[in-house]
């Protein structure tokens, strides 16, 4: 399989960022994968992530834990919630690809607008936390040049002063928007993969017939709810309603 064998790579730079329990048990986990021991492997990385240890690292490796056990939809899971954190992974983006086609995920997904595409490939860069603190450094500094502007003395610096702090105050308003759209990304409810077979309804009515049937594997967006219903969308921008989510993984 493309791409597995950078676990180790990966693994080796990874590492240095665990400490004390998670480190031992991500290296306990690198070993088992790389001896083929992959359930082993998998109960290693998931005690990590039981921790409080969430990190495209761990979920890529989850990823091809899974794969390699023969759990494709699991697999799929865990790559998805790689490519949350890190949209432009090439490495899980190819694996997922490779699960999908083994459990013959035939629904064609519509194409991302280029603009989105764009803005998410921007905000995704940096965490909400670091353009949080861009945005109150260039804001603060904004106010302190707009302070000078209305008490210095010197009109050349005044000038100066007034130039930079209005450009200042136009990249906080920017990086504003950045935070907000990365904090939205990171804390976002609203994506899940179906784990288990379940039917999809054209109504929230228990008496309306199924329109198709969910097969594991898919992913859906979660739009609204309704009486217990849940409104959804499939990639392929069709839309349906399911009777509950206890056959779906939140990413």
């Amino acid at each position: 399989m493309k791409y597995v064998n950078l676990i180790c790579l990966i693994s080796v730079f990874f590492i240095f960022d665990l400490v004390g329990q998670d480190g031992v048990l991500f290296q306990k986990g690198v070993e088992a994968f790389n001896s083929k021991n992959y359930d082993e492997a998998i109960e290693a990385f998931e005690s990590i992530r039981e921790n409080g240890q969430f990190s495209e690292e761990i979920y890529y490796n989850l990823g091809n834990a899974y794969f390699e056990s023969g759990d494709k939809v699991k697999a799929i899971l865990n790559y998805e919630r790689c490519l949350k954190i890190d949209p432009f992974s090439e490495e899980a983006r190819f694996n997922l690809k490779l699960a999908l086609e083994e459990i013959n995920n035939d629904i064609i997904e519509v194409p991302e607008f280029i603009l989105s595409k764009i803005w998410k490939k921007v905000h995704t860069k940096l965490g909400s936390g670091t353009w949080s603190f861009l945005f109150l450094f260039s804001f603060w500094l904004a106010i302190g040049c707009i302070i000078y502007w209305l008490l210095g003395k010197t009109r050349h610096l005044k000038k100066k002063a007034f130039l930079t702090g209005i450009s200042m105050l136009i990249l906080s308003i920017f990086l504003y928007f950045l935070s907000s759209a990365q904090y939205k990304w990171e804390n976002n409810k609203d994506v899940a993969i179906i784990m288990e077979s379940m039917p999809l309804n054209s109504a929230p009515e228990v008496e309306n017939e199924a329109i198709m049937t969910l097969d594991p594997g898919m992913k859906i967006i979660l739009l609204d709810e309704v009486s217990g219903w849940h409104k959804i969308r499939l990639k392929n921008g069709q839309v349906g309603w399911l009777r509950s989510l206890e056959q779906a993984e939140i990413l």
